[in-house]
Parts: structure tokens; C-alpha cells; sequence
């Protein structure tokens, strides 16, 4: 008898383990969970397209204002979608380009086309830039400057750059911003495929 269970044993086993070679169970792992319209993580993919969204505040005293390296390790789309600051000390005159240096930056190694280019900002102003938006909807906002774009497509070894100078005509001047200002922030998106 204990023969037979074992071998009925055996051949269920076995019934089990062929069956679920011809009929995989699909399995979909989902985890975590999101209450709200937060989001929680710098990035998020849907399907294969992701997006990685950068924020920071500006260095202060400083002719670079910001260096964002592309944190995607991929080509991809980055696109300038803000730029606020605020209480300058000095008129500031900022340009928003792509850059392969990582330290040392000059205005000469800012490459064209512009994010912002050649924006003149008055002492004590507060404004917001966005990059490739020449006329802004309200009086806080100031021109990104002719010739400059939204989106560009950069390299996994690209970097993001804001230049100011203490000058009007930034691409000619090139004096370097020394001042101070008493906020400064900025965000930009990075997106790919995977």
C-alpha cells in the first residue's frame, strides 16, 4: 500500500512539473505602490520610455551658476524647463548651453545652439527663463534670447551648463559674475528609450 501512494505520489509530482513546463504561470511583479500624484524617484519609465527629472539650486558667487552632468548613462532629449532667480546683487546677463567640461567652465565652452542665450537679467530682479521661450506669458519671465531652443539630443557624456556674466552681451563680455543672488533654481528633464 505504501508502494502505491508513493508511486501515486510520484506520477502527480511529475503530472504537476510537465504541465507547468507546457503552461507557464505568468507572473507580474508590481511593487510599491503610489497613493497620490506624487512622485517619489527622480525618474520613471512607462513601457520603455523614461524620463529623469533634475532640480537644484544655483551656486552662488560663481560665473557657473549650474553643471548638470546627463544622469540617464544613454543618449538622450534634455530639455530646460525652468530657470528661476532672484535678489541679484549684480545685473547678470546668463546663458544656458551644452558642455563636455566638467570643471573650469568659460563661457567659450558653452556650445551653440542656446537653451538661453545672451539673457540680460537687471539687479534685483526677479525672473524665470525657460529655454526656447523668447516672449514670456507674464511680467516675471524674461526672453531666452533669439536663436535659442528647448530641446536638445545630448550624449551619455554631455553636460548641462548656466553661464552669467556681471555684463550685458555675454558672448562678447565674458566678465565673470561675482555676485550674489538670493535665489536660484533650476529643472530640467532628461528623456529616453530604453
Amino acid at each position: 500500500m505504501k508502494q502505491l501512494i508513493a508511486a501515486v505520489a510520484a506520477v502527480a509530482v511529475l503530472a504537476v512539473a510537465v504541465l507547468g513546463l507546457f503552461f507557464p504561470n505568468k507572473i507580474q511583479t508590481i511593487v510599491g505602490a503610489q497613493a497620490g500624484p506624487e512622485l517619489y524617484s527622480p525618474y520613471r519609465c512607462v513601457d520603455s520610455f523614461c524620463e529623469y527629472i533634475v532640480a537644484g539650486s544655483c551656486s552662488a558667487a560663481t560665473s557657473t551658476l549650474f553643471s548638470v552632468a546627463n544622469p540617464t548613462g544613454a543618449t538622450s532629449t534634455v530639455t530646460l524647463l525652468q530657470l528661476n532667480m532672484g535678489g541679484n546683487a549684480t545685473s547678470t546677463d546668463v546663458t544656458v548651453g551644452t558642455t563636455t567640461k566638467s570643471v573650469g567652465l568659460a563661457l567659450t565652452d558653452i556650445n551653440v545652439p542656446y537653451f538661453i542665450n545672451d539673457a540680460f537679467i537687471a539687479t534685483s530682479t526677479v525672473y524665470r527663463l525657460e529655454g526656447g521661450q523668447v516672449n514670456g506669458p507674464a511680467v516675471s519671465f524674461r526672453s531666452a534670447g533669439s536663436g535659442s531652443i528647448a530641446s536638445a539630443v545630448v550624449s551619455p557624456s554631455t553636460r548641462i551648463a548656466a553661464f552669467a556674466t556681471s555684463t550685458y552681451d555675454a558672448p562678447t563680455a565674458g566678465v565673470g559674475y561675482v555676485g550674489t543672488h538670493s535665489t536660484c533654481n533650476y529643472l530640467l528633464k532628461f528623456e529616453w528609450k530604453k
